[in-house]
């Protein structure tokens, strides 16, 4: 099975870095020919970098996507233990924070997050993009 992956390393503590990585994903679909789903992916992938940069520990980000034959997989990475478990949140109609991971689970096919030795990781998945073929060279 073929695989593609592109990194990207953000400077810690810059709000300017949403928009880098923003560019980076897009870029990074249209040279994948995955123009189609870019809409979707950057939603996914600018919740997760803004989250990292406001809940992270201040250091270095990571966004990591990587496509295989059935699934594209973005990856974000903050140093620093998130203070609660990454959780959908219940919100209210007035709250003004809080619906950002009901947005990646609503978007995305699947997320989760797990505990690194410096910090914490979250992805999220999007299926079925190629119909079973082999990723684009």
């Amino acid at each position: 099975m073929n695989c593609r992956y592109s990194p990207l390393y953000l400077p810690a503590a810059d709000l300017g870095s949403t928009r880098t990585a923003r560019e980076h994903v897009r870029t990074t679909l249209d040279t994948w020919d995955l123009a189609e789903v870019s809409d979707v992916v950057l939603q996914v992938a600018h919740e997760l970098v803004a989250n990292a940069l406001e809940h992270g520990a201040g250091g270095a980000v990571g966004v990591f996507l990587a496509l295989e034959t059935d699934a594209l997989t973005v990856t974000v990475s903050s140093e620093g233990v998130p203070r609660e478990p990454l959780r959908v949140r219940e919100v209210e109609p007035d709250d003004e924070r809080g619906r950002g991971l009901l947005m990646v689970d609503a978007l995305a096919d699947d997320w989760d997050h797990y505990v690194t030795p410096t910090g914490v990781s979250v992805w999220a998945t999007f299926t079925c993009l190629n119909h079973g073929q082999e990723p684009p060279r």
